[in-house]
């Protein structure tokens, strides 16, 4: 599971790869434990740098985990100045 979940972080961070890819990649991200993926599905993937389809699958991703454990760790993100 650890190098499925490795492969789907290097195709969903490799800005040369299809964004289809990309995007099923970060989806698959979904099979980890939120404590797990947070901090990377949060940092890398909603950075306004990235494609606004991954930022969409990196939402729809988080929101795929437990809503107390998302809920939480979205507010102290979005209230960081």
């Amino acid at each position: 599971m650890k190098s499925l979940l490795a492969g789907a972080v290097k195709r969903a961070a490799d800005e040369a790869t299809p964004i289809k890819t990309r995007i099923a990649a970060v989806e698959q991200l979904r099979l980890a434990t939120f404590a797990d993926q947070r901090g990377l599905l949060r940092v890398r993937f909603l950075s306004p740098a990235v494609a606004a389809d991954v930022q969409s699958a990196a939402l729809s991703t988080l929101a795929s985990f437990d809503a107390a454990d998302v809920a939480e760790s979205n507010s102290q993100w979005l209230s960081r100045p």
